[in-house]
């Protein structure tokens, strides 16, 4: 879970190759009674024990909607992550 603000939405989890897991969420900033998107980031987690910790995130700009894949097949692209977002105006 991220609590590093109010408003937290916009998640997206998926599991990868050897226990490693996932996790993508949109932070937005919450002020004057306010959903903020356009001020908030997007933190993408991973965790290499099955989701029992986590690393600090990585932090992007807000993105609607994403969705996260890893390639689990046998070919070159194994273990590639796919993250696919709405794009904003």
């Amino acid at each position: 879970m991220d609590s590093s603000t109010e408003w937290v939405s916009e998640d997206a989890c998926a599991y990868g190759n050897d226990g490693t897991v996932y996790f993508g969420a949109g932070a937005s900033n919450f002020y004057n009674g306010l959903i903020h998107h356009e001020s908030g980031w997007f933190h993408f987690y991973r965790s290499k024990d099955h989701g029992l910790t986590w690393n600090k995130p990585s932090v992007r700009l807000f993105v609607d909607f994403p969705s996260v894949a890893v390639d689990q097949t046998a070919g070159p692209n194994r273990g590639s992550i796919y993250v696919y977002s709405a794009t904003r105006n």
